[in-house]
């Protein structure tokens, strides 16, 4: 009897030091979180008032409609943090890190968010004319009808980032990662664009007049009603674009690659295309009137009720091209190949076949 309540006894204290343990941690632990919770309620205050905060942790910081011009955030963290409606007019956010932040209707004209990481960041009707975003990390970020007049993206990552309605004009977006972005009805009238990576991108109706496009990759990206009139593609890659219906007249597509791109309705009057590589592309029904297409290669390219009239076909290589019910009338195909091409008539031309 004796043995069993000595053994009870030792059973009932290792209980109760477990327990005590068990809340002494967990007081522990409700003490830093509340310590942590002032620390920050301090480092707010202090922002507020001072303007200055670089490298603090602001992570879920409460700072909607704030006044924060000319702030120094340099190498914050403000993860999920709240700051719609803030002024951040000319505030430095170099390197900060803004992960899920809600940053919508923000006033972040001037901003410098160089090399920033805006993971899943919220910049719907944010206006970010004038900002700094080089090298900054915008994959899956929302910039829904967002001001980007004037910025600097060069060699910023916006992979997957929402751009609907955006408004992109004057920008500087050389070198940019937009693979997957939605930029679907965006004005990026004159933005430039060079070099930057578009594929698979959404570009439905959006406005790229006089964009610079040079080198651009836009393999399998939506075009489909884009404006793209005097718009710079000059070596670009279109691999498998959709162009339907585009808007691309007075365009320079030199060297550009159209492989299996889809031109069903374009209007590409006056649009350069000397020396443009588009096997397999279909320009049915397009408008090609006074293009320049000489020096070009259209193997087994359609062509079907396309209107090429006083079109310029100098030495284009027509392989297998189909070109049956196409305008062709003042057309120049001085030096062009012929091999199975199918003429506007249906006859088929083969005069340049290689010989058995």
């Amino acid at each position: 009897m004796a043995n069993l309540l000595h053994s009870l006894d030792k059973r009932d204290l290792r209980a109760f030091l477990i327990i005590t343990l068990f809340f002494s941690l967990l007081a522990t632990l409700i003490s830093l979180v509340l310590s942590e919770r002032t620390a920050r309620a301090g480092r707010v205050n202090r922002l507020l008032e001072t303007k200055e905060c670089s490298g603090c942790d602001l992570d879920g910081a409460d700072l909607s409609n704030a006044d924060l011009r000319n702030a120094n955030l340099e190498e914050a963290s403000l993860r999920n943090a709240k700051l719609n409606g803030t002024n951040l007019r000319n505030a430095t956010l170099r390197r900060a890190i803004l992960n899920n932040a809600d940053l919508s209707q923000a006033d972040l004209r001037g901003i410098r968010l160089n090399e920033a990481i805006l993971s899943s960041t919220i910049l719907d009707r944010a206006n970010l004319s004038d900002g700094d975003l080089r090298r900054a990390y915008l994959g899956d970020a929302s910039l829904r009808y967002a001001m980007l007049r004037r910025s600097n993206l060069s060699g910023s990552t916006l992979t997957r980032t929402d751009l609907v309605m955006a408004i992109v004009i004057d920008t500087n977006l050389s070198d940019t990662n937009l693979s997957g972005a939605n930029l679907s009805r965006s004005n990026l009238r004159r933005a430039d664009l060079r070099r930057a990576d578009l594929g698979e991108a959404n570009l439905a109706a959006a406005h790229l007049n006089a964009a610079n496009l040079t080198r651009v990759n836009l393999s399998r990206a939506n075009l489909s009603q884009a404006h793209l009139g005097s718009a710079a593609l000059t070596d670009a890659n279109l691999s498998g674009a959709n162009l339907a219906g585009v808007q691309m007249p007075q365009a320079d597509l030199s060297r550009i690659f159209l492989g299996d791109a889809n031109l069903t309705g374009a209007n590409l009057l006056g649009a350069n295309l000397t020396g443009a590589i588009v096997p397999r592309a279909q320009f049915n029904e397009a408008f090609l009137l006074e293009a320049n297409l000489s020096q070009s290669n259209l193997r087994r390219a359609t062509f079907v009720a396309a209107n090429l009239t006083r079109a310029n076909l100098t030495g284009a290589i027509l392989n297998g091209t189909d070109l049956s019910q196409a305008d062709l009338t003042d057309t120049t195909l001085e030096g062009a190949k012929f091999c199975k091409t199918v003429m506007p008539t249906r006859e088929v031309r083969s005069q340049d076949c290689p010989q058995p």
